[in-house]
Formats: structure tokens, C-alpha cells, sequence
């Protein structure tokens, strides 16, 4: 399973839990070229959990000040993965 959540987050699993994988871009040292890497970043028991820890990491990492700004990003952030989720089903 390989659902993309956002440009930067997507959600593998295994038998056992679920992964949520980074995207990183590297630059290969012999020619220069930049290439996508995606690199295993957390594992949870459960989706709910993955999803949580990606709307929590993208808050914290946002330039949202006050109460009203962080529930906005926190809303947006719920919003775009539950979007997202939503077109594997269809």
C-alpha cells in the first residue's frame, strides 16, 4: 500500500504497522542530477496514528502564531490528507 498525502508525506505499511515516509531530494555526487528519495521517517500501530503525527509535525513546523492560526493549520493540514485519503477510494 502507497497512499501520497501531500507533496512531502506518504503512507506505506507492512505487516505489522504503518509508515510514513518523507520525501527527500538528493543529488547524485557523480553527474550532479537531483533524484526523489523516499526515506522512512515514523511507524505507528495504527492509520489514525500515522495521520495524527503528520497534522501535529506540520503545525509544529509552521509559522502559525496564536490560537486561531494554529487551529486554522491544524484544520487545512486534516483537511488536505482527508482529501487525499479520499481519492484512494474512489
Amino acid at each position: 500500500m502507497i497512499i501520497q498525502l501531500n507533496d512531502d508525506f506518504r503512507l506505506t505499511s507492512d505487516e505489522y504497522c504503518y509508515i510514513v515516509q518523507q520525501r527527500k531530494i538528493s543529488t547524485k555526487r557523480s553527474t550532479g542530477e537531483q533524484y526523489e528519495n523516499w526515506v522512512d521517517k515514523w511507524f505507528f500501530p495504527t492509520i489514525e496514528q500515522a495521520v495524527s503525527k503528520i497534522v501535529d509535525y506540520e503545525v509544529k513546523v509552521s509559522d502559525a502564531e496564536g490560537v486561531n492560526k494554529v487551529l486554522k493549520a491544524i484544520e487545512s493540514s486534516k483537511k488536505a490528507i482527508v482529501k487525499e485519503l479520499k481519492k484512494g477510494v474512489e
